[in-house]
């Protein structure tokens, strides 16, 4: 038990080294297995505030989900959603906001390939 001990003090850069390797490495992994789970793209990102979303879902709800499509910062620069009670309007404003985090933490999201998405 002792040598195992001393293998280990001596060896203790490298262990933590790849041990910190690996968990980058599971990270990563899990990343892309919640953007193919969840059939979704990495968006095109920019700085000048342009939000445009295509067929996106929010992707904690199941089933027969309705693709939204939401455009902001180019031609448009503010967004009004009407409809009826349960028309899925606040669907649509958490979708915008959760979109938003996702992208900042690296995240891809459910939505058509040519998806936009501000990054500041």
């Amino acid at each position: 038990m002792r040598s195992i001990s001393e293998w280990a003090y001596l060896e203790s850069r490298d262990l933590e080294s790849n041990f910190k390797g690996l968990g980058y490495y599971n990270f990563y992994l899990a990343k892309a297995s919640l953007l193919s789970q969840m059939r979704g793209i990495v968006p095109d990102l920019n700085n000048k505030g342009i939000m445009e979303i295509y067929s996106g879902k929010r992707p904690l709800l199941e089933g027969n989900v309705v693709p939204n499509n939401v455009f902001l910062g180019e031609k448009f620069h503010t967004l009004i959603i009407t409809g009826p009670n349960t028309g899925g309007k606040t669907v649509v404003l958490k979708m915008v906001g959760l979109f938003s985090l996702m992208v900042r933490l690296g995240l891809g999201v459910p939505a058509r390939i040519g998806t936009k998405m501000p990054f500041f």
